[in-house]
C-alpha cells in the first residue's frame, strides 16, 4: 500500500510539473522573473519557511501559480535555471517596460524582508538580500532614483 500511494504522490507530481511546463514553457520572461525571485530566497543561503509562503504567495497573484502546483514549480525551475539560455532569458528581462522592472525589483524586496528567525520587525533584511537586490536592480537597467522600495508588506505567519 505505502508502495502504490508513493507512486501515486509521484505520479500526481509528475503531471502537475508537464501540465505547468505546457503553461509556461511558452513564456520564458514569466518564467525568468520566477526564478529571479527564488533566488531572492537563496541570496543569504538559508531558505525560510516564510519566505517560501511569500514566494508562494506572490507566484499565485502575480502568475496565476496556484499552491498545490509549487512543489512542480520548484521541481521545474530547478531544471529551467540548467538550461543553456536561462541566464539569457534572465538578462532579457531589462527590457520589460520600466514598471514590470519596477515592480519586480519591489517583489524581490517583500521576499527579502521577510523577518528571519529572531529578528524582530519586517521590512529590514541582511546584507547578502541588499547586495543580490542591488545587483538585480542595476542589471534590469534601475537607477536608484528609478526605484524606491514600496512600503512593507504585511506578511502572513507560517
Amino acid at each position: 500500500m505505502k508502495l502504490l500511494r508513493s507512486l501515486g504522490v509521484a505520479l500526481t507530481h509528475r503531471r502537475r510539473r508537464n501540465r505547468l511546463a505546457r503553461r509556461l514553457d511558452p513564456k520564458p520572461q514569466i518564467v525568468a522573473q520566477m526564478l529571479l525571485l527564488f533566488r531572492t530566497i537563496l541570496a543569504d543561503g538559508i531558505v525560510r519557511e516564510k519566505e517560501m509562503n511569500v514566494f508562494s504567495d506572490i507566484c499565485g497573484r502575480q502568475f496565476g501559480v496556484l499552491s498545490e502546483e509549487m512543489t512542480a514549480l520548484h521541481s521545474y525551475l530547478e531544471r529551467w535555471q540548467r538550461r543553456d539560455d536561462a541566464e539569457a532569458h534572465i538578462a532579457s528581462l531589462s527590457q520589460l517596460p520600466m514598471e514590470q522592472r519596477r515592480r519586480l525589483v519591489d517583489l524581490m524586496t517583500e521576499i527579502a524582508s521577510v523577518p528571519g528567525d529572531g529578528e524582530a520587525e519586517p521590512g529590514v533584511f541582511n546584507r547578502q538580500a541588499q547586495i543580490f537586490i542591488s545587483d538585480a536592480r542595476t542589471a534590469l537597467g534601475l537607477s536608484s532614483q528609478e526605484w524606491q522600495p514600496a512600503p512593507a508588506q504585511n506578511h502572513r505567519k507560517a
